[in-house]
């Protein structure tokens, strides 16, 4: 989620939460990051942010392919030492 005042970015369910948590307790919600000088974060400040939305996706597909590439690497090692056995 990107913050139409200030432009910072968030994950939905991190700044949901905390939204939630601020209004139980009945905090005024500042934007969590550091220095920055929105003191009043509300929900209908916050959109979804399609860039930053790709790029985790992307990042998730790149990580998952190395894993699946360790894996079978691991798998291809595993054999090949059945084999010798």
């Amino acid at each position: 989620m990107r913050n139409k005042v200030c432009k910072h970015v968030y994950s939905r369910q991190g700044v949901t939460e905390y939204l939630e948590q601020c209004r139980s307790n009945r905090a005024k919600p500042k934007c969590p990051v550091p220095g920055c000088s929105n003191s009043d974060v509300q929900l209908s400040q916050l959109e979804d942010d399609l860039t930053t939305k790709q790029a985790v996706r992307r990042e998730k597909r790149r990580l998952d392919a190395i894993r699946q590439e360790r894996e079978t690497q691991a798998s291809t090692i595993s054999d090949d030492e059945d084999d010798e056995l």
